[in-house]
């Protein structure tokens, strides 16, 4: 289904002879009516949102061009679910779940351009984001032998870093070669 809500904002600002800044924002919403055939209950994904917000700011010169951004981005789902109570048994509203979703990364990034002689470019960047996110399910009905339990999933956490530099020479307009240093731990 389309999205009933969506809202996308941005803009580049110059500033001066070598600035520019940026900003943008992006936010959605999606509704589901969340029937199944079959079901007298609205089973499925039941919404959705998504919301974006980001910074850039750039430097320029005819030597050098340095670049940095930031940005969230946070998105939630949820959804009603039935379960069977085995193999050979029909689904029952007795086993009926909710699931809740929620995801957050934040990211921030430098670039550093510096032209060598006519044909090469040195480039170095740094890139970090960290995600965060929870899963929350709750079993609606009243648990009886054969049904289970829910229990909370702890909260997923990463983060990745990485960093690069790399020398590129162009040939032609078409043509080059990159050699270049990617360190990137991830946790």
């Amino acid at each position: 289904l389309p999205p009933q809500q969506l809202r996308i904002i941005t803009t580049d600002l110059p500033v001066g002879e070598a600035w520019t800044l940026g900003a943008g924002a992006s936010w959605g919403k999606d509704d589901y009516p969340g029937a199944v055939s079959g079901f007298a209950y609205g089973w499925g994904l039941q919404d959705s949102s998504a919301t974006s917000v980001w910074g850039t700011a750039s430097w320029a010169t005819d030597a050098v061009t340095l670049s940095a951004w930031a940005g969230l981005d946070s998105s939630e789902w949820n959804s009603l679910q039935v379960t069977k109570t085995s193999l050979g048994a029909d689904y029952d509203p007795k086993n009926r779940w909710t699931r809740d979703a929620s995801d957050d990364v934040v990211w921030v990034g430098f670039e550093l351009l510096v032209p060598v002689g006519g044909k090469g470019t040195f480039r170095a960047d740094v890139n970090y984001q960290k995600f965060t996110g929870d899963w929350v399910t709750t079993n609606l009905a009243t648990p009886d032998v054969n049904s289970a339990v829910a229990y909370a999933f702890p909260e997923l956490s990463d983060s990745t870093l990485s960093a690069r530099a790399s020398f590129l020479w162009k040939f032609t307009d078409n043509v080059g070669v990159e050699m270049r240093y990617w360190y990137e731990p991830y946790r």
